[in-house]
């Protein structure tokens, strides 16, 4: 028995980083003010899939033919959007730290992304089985992240 509780123990130990993995959320499990604030702010949108990832709710949808993504806290709060652009809409820093780093690869998804007054480039790298990479304005990176 002492084992069994210890090696339940080391398990959580183990497996770094497990709390703060995205998942994937069915609408009818989105709270009803999050799904209300969604619907009020984004009326007429298809494709819409849901996230959740330490207590936030991550939509990624579709709007007259453009791919979107808002993020709300649990109480329906917007905290987070952000629009899908060309690769050419980004700003010349931005294109360039991407061409510095990555020199030989293609880009996925693209989004300008809004959080607390600031905007963010969210750039996909190697399309969707690379990594996502956030610029800021000047063309810092801002977070890299390993897709799964």
């Amino acid at each position: 028995m002492k084992n069994l509780l210890l090696i339940a123990a080391l398990s959580l130990f183990t497996v770094p980083g497990v709390h703060a993995q995205k998942t994937k959320v069915q609408d009818n499990d989105v709270p009803q003010a999050v799904m209300t604030a969604f619907d009020r702010q984004y009326p007429n949108t298809s494709d819409v899939n849901w996230k959740m990832k330490d207590g936030s709710y991550k939509a990624k949808f579709t709007m007259s033919g453009t791919k979107h993504l808002a993020e709300f806290n649990s109480a329906g709060t917007l905290t987070k959007t952000g629009v899908a652009i060309p690769k050419q809409d980004l700003p010349s820093v931005v294109t360039s730290a991407i061409n510095r780093e990555y020199t030989s690869t293609n880009t996925g998804d693209i989004y300008r992304v809004q959080k607390d007054g600031q905007t963010h480039f969210l750039v996909e790298i190697d399309g969707r089985t690379g990594k996502t990479v956030i610029y800021d304005e000047q063309g810092n990176v801002v977070r890299e992240k390993q897709k799964r």
